[in-house]
C-alpha cells in the first residue's frame, strides 16, 4: 500500500522546451533531495521520442532551459543552496555547463536573441535585502508589497525587476532597463530590441495596470507601446517582428478572472485587439 513517504521517491517533470528543429526536448526533472528536506532538479534531453537521458548534474537546482536557435547551446538556470540561480551555458555536444553571471539577486526567464548571440534575462542585479542581515525593519513604501508565497515572493524587494543582456560575442553582461516597477514579461522583436510588459510606475501597479514598453539595447530609457486600462501577461512577438500577443484582462482591478489573448502592432499608441 503507497505511503505518505513515497511521495519523496517521485520524480515531477515540467518546463519542456523543444529545440527549433523539433529532434530535441529539454526539461526539468525535480525530486527530493537527499535529506528530504528539500527539492534538487536537473535538465533531462529526449531525441526524436527516445528515453530521455540527464543531461545537467550536481546539488542544487536546475531550471528555465532554452534552446539557442541554432540548436548547438542550451541556456539555464542553476541555484544552490548558498546561491541564488545564475546563468548557465553548456554545448548540446556536451562539456562543463560554463557560468555566465553571478548576480548577488539570481536570474530568471532567459530568452535567446536570434542571432544566438546575446540572452536575455530578469534579475534585480546585485540588491540584497540588508534589513533581514542587519535585523532592521523593512519600511514600506508602496501599496503593493506582497505576493502570494505560493509564487515565491511573500514581501516583494524594493528593487524592481529590470531586463539584462548577457552578449556571448562580447562576454559583456548589462542591465538593458531602469524602469521604475517591475517589468512581469518580455520577448526580443528583433536583435537589438526588446519589448516587455510593466506598470508604468509603483503608483499604477497597485491597480495592477500593465502596459507594454519597447525599448533599444544601449538606450535604456523605454518607449510606452500601450494605454491599456488592465493587466497583460505572458507576452510573444511574431516571427517578422512586427506584432505581438499578450494574455490581457481589461477589467482586472474590478473584476479580475477574464483573461483572453489580445494582439497589437509594436509601435506607438498601439490598440489591443481581442484574439481569443
Amino acid at each position: 500500500m503507497p505511503k505518505p513517504s513515497d511521495l519523496h521517491d517521485l520524480n515531477f517533470a515540467s518546463d519542456v522546451q523543444i529545440s527549433s528543429d523539433g529532434h530535441l526536448v529539454a526539461f526539468v526533472v525535480s525530486k527530493a533531495s537527499g535529506d528530504r528536506k528539500t527539492y534538487e532538479s536537473a535538465i533531462h534531453l529526449s531525441r526524436d521520442g527516445a528515453a530521455d537521458s540527464q543531461f545537467t548534474s550536481g546539488k542544487g537546482k536546475d531550471a528555465n532551459p532554452r534552446f539557442s536557435h541554432d540548436g548547438t547551446l542550451l541556456t539555464f538556470t542553476r541555484s544552490t543552496w548558498d546561491s541564488k540561480a545564475q546563468l548557465m551555458l553548456m554545448p548540446l555536444a556536451g562539456g562543463e555547463a560554463l557560468a555566465l553571471t553571478t548576480l548577488k539577486s539570481g536570474v530568471s526567464g532567459p530568452r535567446w536573441s536570434s542571432d544566438n548571440q546575446k540572452i536575455a534575462f530578469l534579475s534585480r542585479g546585485d540588491w540584497e535585502d540588508s534589513s533581514r542581515a542587519d535585523g532592521l525593519p523593512r519600511i514600506i513604501t508602496s501599496l503593493q508589497y506582497k505576493k502570494n508565497e505560493l509564487s515565491g515572493a511573500g514581501i516583494m524587494p524594493s528593487e524592481p525587476l529590470q531586463l539584462w543582456v548577457y552578449d556571448l560575442e562580447t562576454a559583456k553582461l548589462s542591465a538593458v532597463t531602469k524602469h521604475p516597477a517591475d517589468i512581469e514579461g518580455f520577448d526580443w522583436v528583433d536583435n537589438e530590441r526588446l519589448v516587455f510588459t510593466a506598470a508604468v510606475n509603483l503608483e499604477t501597479s497597485a491597480t495592477w495596470a500593465t502596459q507594454a514598453f519597447l525599448v533599444r539595447l544601449g538606450k535604456k530609457k523605454a518607449q510606452q507601446l500601450t494605454q491599456w486600462s488592465g493587466s497583460m501577461a505572458s507576452i510573444a512577438v511574431s516571427p517578422d517582428g512586427t506584432r505581438a500577443a499578450v494574455i490581457a484582462d481589461p477589467d482586472f482591478a474590478t473584476r479580475p478572472g477574464d483573461p483572453h489573448i489580445h494582439t497589437f502592432k509594436i509601435e506607438k499608441n498601439a490598440a489591443l485587439h481581442r484574439f481569443s
